[in-house]
């Protein structure tokens, strides 16, 4: 894990994303691709720790999602308002993240 400068800790991950995408350069549609395929390893991750799966059962999700993703990426990328995001339960999923970033309670057992 690498430490964020002082400015970004603490921030969600859409505003730190977004401080990276402007410091870096990055267009919208890599920032929207790489936060897609973020949340698509993290349910497969989250799939692997609840389930006796094989990986490469989880991996070839994440392979057969990928066109969708680059669909959504297209439906997305030019979007420049909050209120025309459609994404609806992000600020709870991202509440949930931060939430359980601090806690102390085991979610998962291997």
């Amino acid at each position: 894990m690498w430490d964020l400068p002082p400015l970004l800790s603490g921030l969600p991950r859409p505003m730190v994303l977004g401080a990276i995408a402007h410091a870096t350069g990055l267009a919208a549609a890599e920032v929207a691709e790489v936060v897609g395929y973020d949340d698509l390893q993290t349910v497969a991750s989250a799939a692997l720790k609840l389930q006796p799966l094989d990986p490469a059962v989880a991996t070839s999700w994440v392979v057969a999602a990928l066109p969708r993703l680059a669909v959504m990426v297209d439906e997305v990328a030019h979007l420049d308002s909050p209120a025309d995001i459609p994404a609806t339960a992000s600020p709870w999923i991202e509440q949930l993240a931060e939430d359980h970033a601090v806690t102390t309670r085991r979610l998962f057992r291997a």
